[in-house]
């Protein structure tokens, strides 16, 4: 057998690792399959098909186990479950079922954070019910207590840092928040600051589904934040936070924001701060459709208008009616012709030259 020495040949070395890449399993991580910086992952397609366990987004940094203690571990459940499109059916009947019963809102928001997650294994497990979803099945199991942290995670254009991660670095990426309800109205918004990127997984007997969830800790929506009436500019206390625990929300709900301290040194000013709302790195300015078209037919005309005809009814007098018996006679003879010059030829231009090159040729000793 024939050895090579790839010492001395580096470039054979990256060709030959480059192709034996081409043979690894999918989920062998390679520099040939490496994403770019700040690209997200895109769906695989291994992954189950519900909404929320396949959505892009790419982690960073070195990860580290996490053990979830019951609280977090119900809590983290029952957040899954309430924002999973295909567990809303569910979460319905629970709804109607309580308000047939006589309960208030707020009663109901709070059988939904203690019963919900119980109520809706159970119902799943009743064969009664008829519910041959497998997803489903696997889903009304609550989560393993190990989870996997991380200090850093890439979706919707963000890059989001812990609040451990960011210190000492020259960009703050550590700033979330969550859109309310209602959309326009940003007092139904939560924003905080990012604690921890937990990955939670759910042991089923057909997919293995991850879901990443933010851990937050959640200024006051009520004593800790003002919107201004008429800009809709938001502010938050530094020091008032959320006292019921509801830290996580998924990463897909997201949005990145930074918080920027007044420079006023007043006491009713110094622990306030703006919240100013990052643009995403797939995000790009630019107008829409309707008002392009409206700038650009705003300074145009629809019809060219046409110059209108003029008609000249009356005859115009002759200007030399009044000049009775002048006669005025003109000789073209006496007028300079001009008679064109011919070409010169070729032997004439060299000829020329040549004079021109004689007379640059003279003795300056001669001028006197």
């Amino acid at each position: 057998m024939i050895g090579f020495n790839f010492l001395l040949r580096p470039m054979k070395t990256l060709s030959i690792s480059l192709m034996v890449t081409h043979y690894f399993e999918l989920d062998v991580r390679c520099t040939s399959r490496r994403p770019r910086r700040n690209d997200e992952v895109v769906n695989d397609p291994s992954k189950p098909p519900f909404s929320i366990f396949n959505y892009p987004g790419r982690f960073h940094g070195r990860p580290r186990v996490r053990l979830l203690n019951d609280e977090e571990r119900k809590v983290a459940n029952t957040y899954v479950l309430r924002n999973c499109p295909e567990v809303d059916p569910y979460l319905e009947m629970f709804v109607d079922y309580l308000k047939h019963e006589g309960h208030t809102s707020d009663e109901i928001d709070q059988g939904i954070e203690m019963f919900f997650a119980d109520w809706f294994k159970l119902y799943v497990q009743t064969r009664e019910n008829a519910v041959t979803d497998p997803l489903l099945q696997d889903l009304a199991w609550p989560p393993s207590n190990k989870a996997t942290s991380w200090p850093a995670y890439m979706v919707n254009g963000y890059n989001f840092h812990t609040f451990v991660h960011g210190q000492g670095r020259a960009t703050i990426n550590t700033g979330i928040g969550v859109r309310g309800s209602d959309s326009n109205d940003p007092s139904h918004d939560f924003y905080g600051i990012l604690k921890d990127v937990v990955q939670i997984e759910y042991c089923g007997s057909t997919f293995s589904m991850n879901v990443v969830l933010f851990e937050g800790d959640w200024f006051d929506p009520i004593n800790g934040m003002k919107v201004h009436p008429l800009y809709k500019l938001v502010d938050v206390n530094r020091k008032k936070f959320y006292k019921e625990y509801d830290p996580f929300i998924l990463a897909q709900q997201a949005i990145q924001v930074y918080y920027c301290h007044y420079p006023s040194m007043k006491k009713d000013k110094v622990d306030w701060m703006a919240v100013c709302e990052t643009k995403s790195r797939r995000v790009v300015d630019s107008a829409s459709k309707e008002e392009s078209d409206q700038d650009a037919t705003a300074y145009q005309v629809d019809d060219i208008p046409h110059a209108p005809s003029v008609s000249i009814s009356e005859q115009i007098p002759s200007l030399f009616d009044q000049l009775q018996g002048l006669t005025l006679e003109v000789d073209l003879g006496i007028l300079p012709q001009s008679v064109p010059s011919e070409l010169p030829t070729d032997e004439e231009e060299f000829e020329s030259e040549e004079t021109s090159d004689d007379e640059d040729d003279v003795d300056p000793s001669n001028d006197y």
